[in-house]
């Protein structure tokens, strides 16, 4: 299912489709933008398959009108990508080069079809739209690659990008400093806490991809979280063995605060533990993360005498196994995605949750994690 992104107030959904906006500017000599409607220009230049196939990974990632930012330093330095099931949404906006892009990718060869670009003093349309995808391949590069995909501004050099113009004024730069591939992003909650969710796809698309960074797991980073911890997500997911949030979101020591049960049930000891960390240590957002195949609810669903403890699982998972009895697929994953939803919704019940849910001081999702892949999506 679609789900409208509003790039507006930076609200994105890892499942969304959106068309973000691009703004124009004429300065300098420059003469701006250019958009090629309503006849795209197809150039023949083209991805390398190093960089087709790592685009490849990602959108498979996403799925069909998934949505994700391959970079992001704020809303004036990003580059996302789209999958259209038959061809792929490529947009870059990069304040600082003064480059705005938008084309479509063919999967197959790589071939680039450009919708807008930069229009540069002294060059045809034909011209525009290659040396626009050129640049467009050297940032895909860079991104996939892990390097600096965003230069700061003094340290933009126009003619090496292509442009023929003056660079742009002081007034026009970004901020100096480059984006970390994996830094926590600035956040307000007005944006609905989703750069925290974004912060997650990105380390579960680096560990799908096998490019993981194993962000802050150094010695200093140990010293550091001595000291006091600040995580910034809190992840309630199943205690089986393949479900390790660490690794599949590739975070560190200190970054995500984890509360695991067979079946990712909870009951006043994890709603405590999950208000102590709402409350006292300020995390702002909340994952409930169900799994594919979870062995607890499918000894729930399969029935039949349990030993007190384990029936005391079950008996919260029952509700699942009902609510979704008569749903069409597989009983058991339509079972899964039932239960994280309820425990998500049992979560939100809580008084300090349902206050910072009020207060806009908290966001929560329902999520899944497929066994055979390692991705993770956001459940509907």
């Amino acid at each position: 299912m679609k789900k409208n992104v509003l790039m507006a107030v930076f609200c994105l959904s890892f499942l969304g489709v959106t068309t973000l906006p691009l703004v124009a500017e004429t300065s300098g000599g420059w003469v701006g933008y250019v958009t090629y409607t309503p006849r795209p220009v197809a150039t023949m230049i083209g991805f390398e398959d190093v960089d087709l196939l790592w685009l490849r990974d990602v959108s498979a990632l996403v799925g069909v009108d998934g949505f994700t930012f391959l970079g992001r330093r704020d809303t004036d330095h990003w580059m996302a990508l789209t999958n259209k099931g038959a061809t792929w949404l490529l947009q870059i906006h990069d304040a600082t080069a003064r480059y705005n892009f938008r084309a479509m990718i063919q999967p197959r060869n790589g071939r680039i079809t450009v919708e807008k670009g930069v229009d540069w003093s002294g060059t045809g349309r034909d011209a525009d739209a290659a040396k626009a995808a050129e640049m467009a391949v050297q940032y895909v590069q860079r991104a996939r690659s892990a390097e600096g995909l965003f230069s700061p501004a003094e340290a933009v050099d126009h003619a090496a990008l292509g442009h023929t113009a003056a660079p742009a004024a002081a007034s026009h730069a970004a901020p100096a400093a480059p984006a970390a591939a994996h830094g926590a992003p600035a956040v307000t909650h007005g944006d609905g806490g989703q750069a925290f969710w974004q912060r997650l796809v990105d380390g579960n698309l680096r560990f799908i991809s096998g490019r993981v960074t194993h962000p802050n797991q150094s010695f200093a980073r140990l010293e550091e979280t001595a000291k006091g911890q600040k995580p910034f997500a809190i992840v309630v997911t199943c205690s089986d063995s393949r479900v390790p949030p660490e690794i599949l979101f590739d975070q560190g020591i200190g970054d995500l605060f984890v509360i695991r049960t067979a079946g990712e049930v909870v009951n006043e000891v994890e709603l405590g533990s999950i208000e102590y960390a709402i409350e006292h240590l300020g995390v702002a957002y909340l994952v409930v993360l169900g799994h594919e195949r979870c062995g607890a609810v499918d000894a729930t669903l399969k029935g039949g005498d349990l030993p007190p403890n384990i029936e005391a699982i079950a008996a919260q998972i029952r509700p699942a196994i009902e609510a979704s009895r008569f749903f069409k697929g597989d009983p058991l994953d339509n079972a899964v995605r039932e239960n994280t939803k309820l425990v998500l919704a049992k979560i939100s019940g809580s008084a300090i949750v349902a206050e910072a849910l009020h207060a806009g001081t908290v966001n929560l999702k329902a999520a899944y994690y497929d066994l055979d892949t390692g991705r993770v999506a956001a459940l509907p």
